[in-house]
Formats: C-alpha cells, structure tokens, sequence
C-alpha cells in the first residue's frame, strides 16, 4: 500500500512541474499548418496591417509573407515561420504595426484590395496547374468578383475563364496564363473590383462604338453589311481583322476563332446564334489605365526552392477514337497552344488527331497521332504561342529527309462532313500548314494533291511510288556516276605505271649494256698496257711509214661505243616519270662524260651498279600498285554494270504508273496494279 501511494505522489509530483510547461509552451506554426491556432495568429496579422483578407485557418503563402514582413519590422529571425519568439513578439504590447504602406483601404462597400506590392505567387500559372498558389490566384480573383469558383488549388475551366475576364479588363493579354504581367496587375496595389471596373467603363465609354447588331450568320466567304458590322466589333474589341471592307476572309475568321476562344466559346470560325450573342452584349475592349508603381517595401529573402515540375492532367494514353473528359482536357490545351482542333467535344477524332500530330511535329516527337506519355508531358512543358504563331522546329533539322503528304478525298469526294466542315477541307488545310512546317525544317516535301481536285486511290499510291523510285534512280544514277569515274581514274593510274614499268625497264637494260661496256674497257686497258713497245721505240711499214698498233684501233672503237651506250643511258633517263626520275637519273649519271669516265677508272662503274639493283625494287613495286588497281578497276566496272541494270530496271517500273498519271482520278487497275503483275 505504501509502495503505491508513493508511486501516486510521484506521478503528481512530474505532473506538477510538466503540465505548466506544457501549458505554456508556444506552437510553432509555418507553411501548411491548419487550425484555430493559425486564425489567431491571422488575426493579430490583419489588425496589425500586415496581412489582408479573412483568417481562414490556414497558413498559405499568403500568411507566411506577412509573417516575414512582421519578423522583419520587429527586428527577428526573417524565415516565415510563427514559432515562441515571433508569436511573443506578435501578442505582445510592443509589436510594430505596418504602417501605412501596408494600411488596407476599401474601395467600396466591403469590396477589399490589396495595396501589398509583394506578389505572393511565384510561378506561371496556367490550366492544369495545382497547388497553394493555384489556391492564392482563387482568392484574388474572387476578391475582384472576377468569379473562379471554389478555392481548391486546381487550375481548371473556370479559373481559366476568371483569368481571361481580368486580362480582358485591364487591356493585357487574353491568354489565360498567369504569368508576370497578369500577376502585376493582379497585386498592383490599384485593382479594384470588377464591378467598379465595370461600371467605370460603362461611364466612361458606355456600349461598344459599333451600336448595331448582327443578326444574320456569318462564315467564310459572306460578304455585305452583316460583315462590316462584325469587323468593326472584333477590331474595338482588339481582335484584329484588318481593314474593315464587308469580305468574310481568313483574317476575319482567325480573329472570330480568337474571340470564340477567349470567351469559351465552340472555336469554328463561324458566327452563329451563340457567338452573335456574345459580340452583341459585350462592351469595346476598354482602355487600360497605367499602373502605377508601388510603394517600395523591404523585398523579404524567401527561402530558395526548387522549380516546380508542371502539373500534368492527362493520365491516360489517347488515340483515335477515345472519348470522355480526358479528350476534352487534351482539346483544350491543343487549342491553347494554337493547334487548333475545333470543339472541345470530348471526342478524338480526325481534327483532335490531326491537331496531336502537328502538334508532335512541331516539338520533335513521333508523329504518330497518339498522346503517349511523351507527347502529354510535352504538351504541359510548352508555353502557349501568341494567336497565329507556332513554334517550328530548328531550321534545318529536318534536312535530308523527304516526307510524302496525302491529304484524304477532294473534288467530288467531300469525305466525312460534320457542321458544315467537309474532312476533304480539313485535310487539305493541315496538308498544306504540314508541308510549310517541314519546308522550314529543312526537308523535301511532296504532296499528292495541294488543291480541290479528286484523285484515286491508284494515283495517290502511283505517286508516292514515283516520287520513291526517283530518289532511288537519281540515288543509283549518282552511284554510276561515281563508279564510272573511279574506273576512269583507276585506267589512268594503271596506264602511268606501265609507263613507268616501261620506261624502268629500257632505262636498266641501258645500264647493264653500259655497265658490260664500262668492265670490257678497262680489261683492254689492262691487256694494252702489258703489250706496249718500249718508249719512243717505232715500228715502220714496208714502206718506211709508221704503223699503228692493232690495240689502239680496238680501244678507240671501244670508246666509241661507250660514248654512244652513255648517250643511250641519258635518253632513257631523261625520259623516266618526273616522280622517279630525281631518285634514277641523278647528276652525276646526266653529267658524266666518256672522258670523265675513263679518268674514274673500274670505280665508275659503281654507281651504276646500285641504280641498277633500286631499279630492281623500284619495278616490283610499280608491279604490286598495278596489280591491286587493275583489281580495284575490275570491282569499279562490275559496279557500272549492275547499277546500269538496276536503273533499266526501275525505269521500266516507273512505266507501270504512267497511265494514272494521265488519268489521276481514274480507279481501274492497270498498267503495274493489275492482278499477277
């Protein structure tokens, strides 16, 4: 019993010294915290001037700035976030309040501004984008009663509309992105309500300049008063469509589908009950009023976060074919980034499908028509391009590649026909922007028809085979070509080295004789010198004349011979290729007399002796080079041949196609599509 009423007084005890700390211990509050707890701290903000709007409970990017911006004034630790010493210095009876620059004013009724000129979102926001500053943008947006729904963090159609409506008010943009201008204008410090904006312009400028009402529908290729009235609406509402001249062209559509896509509208180009409507009851675009700069305040140091990666709302794989509202999310963003696809009907049909390939065309990805999963985070890595404008991909990054258009149907062949948009128009329309497209990307482009004009089946295949068996002849033709020359070129060099073999030859057979010459004068010497009379001892004739020795005679022939050998020895020296001539026929063989000769002795021979053994060398060389070249020439002329054959070949398959291109929109097999050709 004693045991436990000790552990009892123990236990009471702990709990007397640790309940009060508990009791008194400060929260610590920051970024994502939710409840009672953050609405007083919100509070106590609001009343001392740095924080605007209600004290919702949860701790945003919103409260965390105007924690920085009370940390800052107090003299504490700047980081966002609401811990002992910071909530002390809030509740405690020295706190700074804001002052005016970040006194809160109203601009009428209950209708609040903020006058704050720090921008709490710090990223573009755009549809499909999530998050806390998605969350902010509602709330603002609501604030000016430009209406965006419920604040949940999603980016969705009535946010975009919301955003759109407030472009449209203050003269930006109407993209219905959130980027650095809208975002300026959205915390200027003088962005009143919508409804003062409103009623301000109705004051100022009253109803829309052009007072008269269209009452007729109005599509490409109308013309009349109707249409002048529509041009002069869409240029005071700043979609321009050029001079005001009563004609319905292609300016007047494009900005017609830009006013049916800024007001959410079916973008079909067409002026029917609906877009009437709302040209008829909306104002000219007003005048934006400069901003004014802000009051400059301490800029706080937010703590460095990495890029966000874009929110991606597709998660399906879609192709030909899908329905339901992943369809109507991808139609969406493909006309926000001007690949138009018409309604967003959540149907993927041959408009959703040729808007997809465009768009992968464009930014380098298959284009198989298919949203993958490349292709759907591509389409939320982009920005949108200003009306009538794409990006193209890099000059020249398509070079050398030729790519074959079809364009379905034409003439009498309207195709599929939905809302009076004929798919032979449609595809013909892409057909041409594809081939523009391409052209800018360096490639060779063919299309087998780029007007209004039916063609078969047989045609569109005869010519794309056509345009393939071209580039295959042209290819083998430039291969002919090639081998043709190099046959050519082989012959020459085969031809210079039998001149060459040729010339060595005559050139070391001139040697060896002269060589034979060189060693048969000087055994003569030897012998005459062992024969010689006695000095000044004479030998006379019968008739008392001197006679010459027999030995004499023969070594002046002898000279002679080699005075004509050497002279033989030059003529072929002189006449070896200039390349080996230098090496063969040097100065001392050019140079060289009898005289010069004979004085050198036996010795005189040596030289020859050793251009004679490189001539030897020289020759095996030379043999070895004509051998491999006559092989390459060989090669070179079987190539001729089989190209020569391959290319009678395809001109005589090119021949099977000739009838459609006489008759293109004839459907009868002949020529090379009858049957067992």
């Amino acid at each position: 019993m004693r045991r436990r009423v000790c552990i009892f007084l123990a236990i009471i005890l702990l709990l007397t010294f640790i309940l009060p700390q508990l009791a008194y211990a400060a929260p610590v509050l920051r970024r994502g915290s939710r409840g009672s707890q953050v609405a007083d701290l919100q509070k106590r903000l609001i009343k001392l001037g740095y924080l605007d709007g209600k004290a919702d409970g949860i701790y945003g990017p919103l409260t965390e700035q105007a924690v920085r911006k009370f940390q800052k004034a107090n003299g504490l630790k700047v980081d966002g976030i609401a811990g002992p010493q910071t909530l002390n210095a809030l509740n405690g009876g020295k706190a700074k309040s804001a002052g005016s620059n970040s006194s809160r004013s109203s601009n009428s009724g209950n209708n609040k501004s903020s006058s704050s000129s720090t921008v709490p979102i710090k990223r573009t926001l755009r549809l499909g984008s999530r998050g806390s500053d998605v969350k902010e943008l509602q709330k603002r947006l609501n604030a000016l009663k430009f209406n965006a729904g419920k604040a949940d963090g999603i980016f969705g159609s009535k946010t975009l509309s919301a955003v759109r409506a407030f472009q449209k008010s203050r003269g930006l943009a109407i993209d219905g992105i959130v980027g650095p201008k809208t975002l300026a204008a959205l915390y200027s410090g003088t962005s009143s309500s919508r409804s003062n904006k409103t009623e301000t312009n109705q004051n100022n400028d009253g109803q829309s300049k052009t007072n008269e009402k269209i009452t007729a529908t109005l599509r490409l290729g109308s013309r009349g008063s109707q249409v002048r009235i529509l041009q002069k609406k869409l240029n005071e509402l700043g979609f321009k469509c050029g001079t005001v001249d009563g004609v319905f062209g292609s300016k007047t559509r494009n900005a017609v589908r830009s006013f049916q896509k800024a007001h959410g509208l079916a973008v079909d180009g067409i002026v029917g009950p609906k877009t009437r409507s709302v040209l008829n009851s909306i104002s000219s675009k007003p005048k934006p009023s400069p901003t004014p700069k802000p009051s400059p305040s301490p800029k706080p140091s937010p703590t460095p976060k990495p890029t966000p990666k874009p929110s991606i709302p597709l998660t399906q794989t879609l192709k030909r074919g899908s329905t339901g509202s992943q369809v109507k999310i991808l139609q969406t963003r493909l006309n926000e980034l001007g690949f138009n696809c018409g309604a967003v009907d959540g149907i993927f049909g041959s408009a959703t499908e040729s808007a997809v390939i465009l768009f992968q065309v464009a930014y380098g990805l298959t284009p198989n028509g298919i949203v993958d999963s490349k292709t759907r985070t591509k389409l939320y890595e982009v920005s949108p391009s200003s009306p009538g404008k794409r990006e193209y991909p890099a000059a020249n990054a398509l070079k050398g590649k030729v790519v074959i258009i079809d364009p379905g149907h034409g003439g009498s062949d309207p195709g599929a026909v939905r809302n009076g948009v004929r798919e032979k128009d449609l595809a013909l329309d892409i057909g041409l922007k594809l081939r523009t497209m391409l052209k800018k990307a360096g490639a060779t482009v063919y299309m087998t028809r780029d007007d209004d004009r039916f063609v078969s089946l047989f045609y569109r295949s005869a010519y794309a085979n056509k345009v393939v068996l071209d580039l295959e002849i042209k290819e083998k033709t430039n291969a002919l070509n090639k081998a043709e020359a190099d046959k050519k070129d082989y012959k020459k060099q085969i031809d210079d080295l039998n001149k060459q073999i040729t010339g060595l030859d005559k050139y070391d057979i001139a040697l060896k004789e002269l060589l034979s010459l060189i060693e048969d004068l000087f055994n003569k010497l030897a012998k005459a010198e062992e024969k010689l009379p006695a000095e000044d001892q004479e030998t006379a004739g019968d008739d008392g004349t001197e006679n010459e020795q027999p030995q004499y005679q023969e070594l002046e022939n002898l000279l002679k011979q080699l005075d004509d050998q050497l002279k033989i020895v030059k003529e072929k020296g002189e006449a070896l290729p200039e390349k080996i001539k230098k090496n063969f026929y040097p100065a001392e063989v050019s140079d060289l007399t009898v005289e010069a000769l004979v004085e050198a002795g036996p010795d005189s021979s040596r030289i020859f002796e050793s251009i004679s053994e490189n001539l030897t060398a020289e020759k095996d060389k030379a043999e070895k080079e004509k051998n491999a070249l006559e092989k390459k020439f060989n090669e070179a002329d079987n190539m001729v041949n089989t190209y020569e054959n391959e290319i009678s070949e395809l001109q005589d398959l090119l021949k099977g196609f000739d009838y459609y291109f006489k008759y293109p929109a004839n459907n009868n097999r002949t020529g090379i599509y009858q049957y067992g050709k």
